[in-house]
């Protein structure tokens, strides 16, 4: 994300770039069945994810489309962030196939 205004938590309206991996390892539990021709999986999965991200904030507006920008530094260089989120993953599903 390139030269986004993003909602700050203190109202104004943040101007950043951000770069963000994710990462995450899970486990599937499931069956296939075959039915004639007609193949059916069916799966229930758990797992974990982690966001890696990285913020380049360089200042913040007041009002989303205002001239009030406000740089964080003298310099104009950004305030870096480095940040990571944990989130669970959860998986069902069901898949319909046709065999040779």
């Amino acid at each position: 994300m390139d030269s986004a205004r993003t909602k700050f938590t203190a109202g104004s309206f943040l101007l950043q770039d951000e770069f963000r991996n994710d990462f995450g390892v899970s486990i599937r539990i499931g069956q296939l069945i075959r039915v004639g021709e007609m193949i059916v999986d069916g799966y229930f999965g758990l797992g974990i994810k982690a966001m890696l991200i990285r913020q380049y904030a360089y200042g913040y507006y007041f009002y989303p489309d205002s001239m009030s920008f406000r740089w964080y530094n003298d310099e104009h260089t950004p305030v870096i962030k480095d940040l990571v989120q944990w989130y669970p993953i959860i998986g069902l599903g069901i898949k319909l196939g046709f065999g040779f």
